[in-house]
């Protein structure tokens, strides 16, 4: 039996309708957090795990990723398990291990599908589509329930059309749909713009359009969102995409130095034209203080206190909203009083896990560079759709870890899950058409309970 048909795909489809569905469902974050959506998406991420199991059952091994990925999951895996028997609130560490390990299960099954170009290619394109589903989702929902009332409020009060305009410094004006924040929001467009660029450029028949009109609502929607993370994690996604085109693409220089012109005039534009930006940068260069900065600082000292307090365990996972009272600085008066994360993925990594949180965080960085640099003297001579794709993939995580220097979102299944997909491609794609090796190398098959089911069997109890 293949490994491809090894796996059980009723659990497979489970597992992408639940990934669908937290990925549109309006205001998702907040809902995850209520009956009776909490029993549904513990379902979500119990059938990747059932999914991993079946597949060590079935299979009597393990598939590897390869090229060191297995073991930075592995780093991933201590990491957590070292935070969890540290914490000071047990209970809710268990609670987003778990979780966390049922992200970490789907990336084992998933690439046994990607083996091959059209399997990467069909599962990019499915989340290609998923994303454009979302850009024209959340650009309607934040039409129809906040940018048409505004105006029509604004027309209420008699203020003149030629002064009609929204403020986007107002929380509630801005772009939250359908994830709950704005900052989610731009996070998962990060992640999935270089998607739809990649699939523009893949196609030339008329589906280049439709992923070319993605891109604009795309760009449309990260700019409702007023996110300044947002737009800090677009200037890294096209540095990166520059970078990468400039060195391994087969475009002319000159186009590639007008288009890296016309993109910096384009975001310039854009940036000086929101005054929610406007009014974060004025103050740092008139030495009024942080302006709207104050509240991260407090959260940063608050993190790192907390981190300090446990250097080498961390608080604990899901820990840092029950702590933070205990550490919030005396002189911080009642500003960020109340946070349910401590806006900065390096920080809330340090606060709940400790010096290997950090690790993570600069180590995952590194170890995409270490993947792409293995990869350098093979790309010009790899298929063109794996060309394309490597380069998406790399554009919008290398954004999106800038951007996570600002937030944490982590915890957002859409953001997560997308997370998961371009990792489990560019593992595939980083095996370079070699085939998968297996734990243990080879499988008994007499046995019906050999190491590999004994381990399923012991997972599936705990």
């Amino acid at each position: 039996m293949s490994p491809a048909k090894s796996t059980a795909p009723l659990l497979a489809y489970f597992t992408a309708f639940f990934y669908i569905l937290f990925s549109l469902i309006p205001d998702s974050h907040s809902m995850m957090v209520a009956w009776s959506w909490v029993f549904v998406w513990q379902i979500g991420l119990f059938c990747p795990l059932v999914w991993f199991m079946v597949q060590l059952w079935e299979n009597r091994c393990l598939y590897l990723l390869g090229k060191g990925f297995d073991q930075f999951i592995l780093l991933i895996l201590f990491s957590i398990g070292l935070s969890t028997l540290g914490a000071e609130f047990p209970a809710q560490a268990r609670w987003y291990a778990w979780a966390s390990l049922g992200f970490i299960a789907t990336i084992y099954p998933l690439s046994q599908w990607l083996n091959n170009p059209l399997g990467r290619y069909r599962v990019f394109l499915g989340q290609g589509y998923l994303s454009l589903a979302f850009v024209v989702f959340s650009l309607g929902l934040w039409l129809s329930q906040t940018f048409l009332p505004e105006i029509s409020r604004l027309q209420d009060l008699g203020v003149a059309e030629s002064q009609l305009k929204i403020d986007f410094s107002v929380l509630a004006l801005r772009n939250w749909a359908p994830v709950g924040h704005q900052n989610y929001v731009a996070g998962y467009l990060i992640l999935c713009l270089p998607m739809l660029v990649g699939l523009a450029l893949l196609h030339r028949d008329w589906r280049r359009w439709l992923w070319l009109t993605g891109v604009v609502v795309g760009g449309i929607d990260l700019y409702t969102t007023s996110s300044r993370g947002g737009w800090l994690g677009l200037a890294i996604a096209s540095i990166t995409a520059f970078c990468f085109a400039w060195n391994f693409s087969q475009i002319r220089k000159f186009w590639l130095t007008l288009g890296a012109v016309l993109t910096t005039g384009i975001l310039a534009i854009f940036v000086l034209t929101n005054n929610r930006l406007y009014r974060l940068v004025m103050p740092i260069l008139q030495g009024d203080g942080l302006g709207e900065l104050n509240y991260r600082w407090v959260n940063a000292q608050v993190g790192w206190h907390m981190g300090a307090a446990h250097p080498f365990t961390g608080a604990g996972l899901g820990n840092v909203t029950q702590l933070y009272q205990k550490y919030l600085p005396v002189e911080a008066g009642r500003m960020s009083e109340v946070i349910y994360q401590l806006h900065s993925t390096p920080v809330q990594l340090w606060a709940e896990m400790g010096i290997w949180g950090i690790c993570l965080f600069v180590g995952s960085l590194l170890f995409l560079g270490w993947v792409l640099w293995g990869l350098r003297h093979d790309i010009e001579g790899m298929h063109r759709q794996d060309r394309i794709l490597l380069g998406s993939i790399y554009t919008g995580l290398v954004g999106y870890w800038g951007m996570s220097l600002t937030d944490y979102q982590l915890d957002n299944v859409c953001i997560s899950g997308i997370i998961v997909i371009l990792l489990a491609i560019l593992a595939a794609i980083a095996r370079n058409g070699q085939p998968q090796t297996s734990l243990p190398a080879q499988p008994v098959e007499g046995k019906l309970f050999g190491k590999t089911r004994i381990v399923a069997l012991g997972l599936l109890g705990l």
